[in-house]
């Protein structure tokens, strides 16, 4: 598994569910491509709230530059801002939900992208 498969496996998820009927569509955008740097991977722009999340798989976050992770830090002191880990060790798999400190705020077994998705649905519900 590698962290642009369970990226786009997410997404999937993601645009189908949170796009109800019964809601406004929420605005999904991935911006993480070859050419940029620092931003993280997706925002959502969703029921007047615009949040932002990066992508991580592993048994821990790995910054790709220092400038992802002060960006990152930036967004989540001037608005919401969280990392999704895909925990991997040794075989003993979780999905995180950190802020960009590394602090981790939930957690459970296994990749689970429904977990995201509650996360998501939760964060732009307040």
């Amino acid at each position: 598994m590698t962290e642009s498969k369970l990226q786009a496996a997410c997404l999937k998820l993601l645009r189908a569910e949170l796009a109800s009927p019964l809601t406004v569509k929420p605005v999904i955008i991935k911006h993480s491509d070859g050419f940029t740097s620092g931003s993280p991977d997706v925002s959502i722009t969703w029921k007047k709230k615009d949040t932002w999340w990066e992508f991580k798989h592993g048994p821990k976050v790995h910054w790709a530059n220092a400038l992802q992770q002060l960006t990152c830090r930036r967004l989540a002191t001037n608005g919401i801002c969280y990392v999704i880990l895909y925990e991997d060790i040794k075989g003993v798999r979780r999905t995180c939900i950190l802020t960009p400190d590394e602090v981790l705020v939930e957690f459970t077994h296994g990749f689970d992208h429904r977990f995201v998705l509650d996360f998501v649905r939760r964060t732009h519900a307040q």
